[in-house]
């Protein structure tokens, strides 16, 4: 089981055939934020979505808490469900950083990452405050693992497909094309006026960026198609 964390990963599914699909949360939501995805890929997809520790009903973590912790946690989460299959991983902000070390730990079960609010900020500087903030209720462990550099190799060790769905009004948005151009292969699409969570906000046009994503990487149910 995974360091740092008061035990498994909490998480719903739906969806009893097809390739795993796992969505990743961002602060500070749980894993209901993909509510629209679960109940539209899962016609396709056995979808599952992890609160990560800390949040939801997922239980805590420990001082000393890292990226690889709560990305092997979320592998054993998927290996519940589907042990030793593959998965398309799905991000969001905080889900987004995530999904890369679970990549980089299970490269060849990795189908494809779907990344979301999210850019290249290698300085982590939106960590601080929320970090102080945390701080006085116990629950810095949140931030702290995040604030800690990443491997400058990070995103250029990506070998599977990989798409930024991007909203406008997004505060991370001037800083996502930067990361695209650090991930090989990498597409980019714009959800015009939406923000952060745009899974939520625009998720008609989430989902048919991603299914049209998943269609070009002949990761979407030929029979389906």
């Amino acid at each position: 089981m995974a360091a740092h964390i008061e035990g498994p990963l909490y998480y719903e599914r739906m969806g009893r055939s097809g390739r795993v699909m796992a969505f990743v949360h961002p602060n500070p939501m749980d894993q209901s934020c993909w509510i629209f995805q679960m109940a539209h890929m899962s016609t396709w997809f056995r979808c599952i979505a992890i609160d990560i520790p800390g949040y939801g009903r997922s239980p805590k973590a420990t001082a000393g808490l890292t990226m690889d912790d709560m990305a092997q946690a979320c592998w054993e989460a998927i290996d519940e469900v589907a042990p030793g299959e593959s998965a398309i991983l799905v991000g969001c902000s905080v889900g987004s950083a995530l999904v890369p070390y679970m990549h980089h730990q299970q490269a060849r079960r990795t189908a494809a990452l779907v990344l979301s609010g999210t850019g290249y900020n290698p300085g982590r500087e939106f960590t601080k405050h929320r970090i102080a903030a945390y701080r006085e209720q116990g629950l810095a462990y949140r931030f702290e693992a995040l604030a800690k550099p990443e491997p400058d190799d990070l995103h250029a060790r990506i070998a599977c497909p990989a798409i930024i769905l991007t909203g406008s009004e997004d505060g991370s948005h001037p800083r996502a094309a930067a990361l695209k151009a650090r991930i090989p292969g990498c597409e980019m699409k714009i959800l015009y006026g939406a923000g952060h969570a745009c899974q939520i906000e625009q998720p008609w046009l989430f989902d048919r960026y991603m299914l049209e994503f998943l269609k070009r990487h002949r990761l979407f149910p030929a029979a389906s198609a």
